[in-house]
């Protein structure tokens, strides 16, 4: 089942043609495609070895939970530290099981687990917790655009879902919104191909939230998330803030932010860019 025009292979593409032309169908055709356990899809013509695979990676072997109450250890209060600094509750600590190093490669380093639908760990960022301690950002060695970040948690609500470029501006909406939202970050500003295939199956409301350095790269987002069905809303921060990570400890100011984001529209889109130049 491909493309016999461009020869793409691509089951949210598909799926977004499908749901476009024989809605009343969908169902029958997701029972087709779906082949083994349910998270890998079987095409015409694939060898076994091109089948997509849930990424399995490992925590490093010096990581140790912040989570409150779990570790007595008192070399890590400047980890704990750091986080209280950025505005993160204990509760949000204990949510995303952060951790820190005290040794190894992520020594030094805060430590953001990603898990996948079966809690696995699919992906993870080290963060360094002192500016002059390079690189700033030291993560797993997966291709971050064959996971999702926090695919366990964003599934518990794919009716309305929040995009962050960076797993701290995920953190600080998520401690305004909690649990009415899904929550997921891009680790850059490119849309990773297994979120297009949530998407695409799901169609749900998106909340783009994006920094403020980011506006052309957000229009391109949007425009291709609405074309795997979703209904996108741009929300940036306010003019003299970075990104929704440096508003951790300002929650009126997110709710604000995501409340009032609106549509999105190309044209109204492009004035608001003039605008803010």
């Amino acid at each position: 089942m491909h493309c016999w025009v461009c020869e793409e292979m691509n089951y949210s593409k598909l799926m977004v043609f499908l749901k476009q032309y024989h809605p009343e169908h969908i169902e029958e055709y997701k029972q087709i495609l779906l082949f083994g356990n349910g998270d890998i899809f079987l095409y015409d013509n694939m060898d076994t070895n091109e089948y997509e695979k849930p990424v399995i990676t490992n925590l490093p072997n010096e990581f140790i939970t912040l989570t409150p109450g779990t570790t007595k250890d008192v070399l890590v209060i400047p980890f704990l530290k750091y986080l209280h600094q950025r505005g993160l509750l204990a509760s949000t600590i204990y949510k995303y099981n952060i951790g820190c190093c005290l040794s190894g490669r992520y020594y030094g380093r805060v430590v953001i687990p990603s898990y996948d639908l079966r809690g696995n760990v699919n992906y993870f960022i080290g963060r360094a917790i002192h500016d002059n301690h390079e690189p700033t950002y030291l993560n797993a060695y997966s291709d971050k655009n064959k996971i999702i970040f926090n695919e366990k948690n964003l599934h518990a609500n794919t009716n309305t879902i929040i995009i962050t470029e960076g797993v701290f501006d995920m953190m600080a909406i998520d401690q305004v919104f909690g649990d009415r939202f899904g929550y997921t970050a891009m680790l850059g500003k490119f849309i990773s191909d297994r979120l297009l295939d949530v998407v695409a199956d799901q169609q749900p409301k998106i909340y783009l939230c994006i920094d403020n350095d980011a506006w052309i790269q957000s229009k391109k987002i949007a425009e291709k998330l609405q074309l795997y069905g979703a209904e996108v809303y741009i929300a940036h921060p306010p003019k003299n803030v970075k990104d929704f990570g440096q508003l951790t400890k300002e929650g009126i100011i997110i709710k604000n932010c995501i409340q009032h984001a609106q549509p999105y529209n190309d044209m109204k889109f492009l004035m608001e860019y003039k605008a803010q130049q």
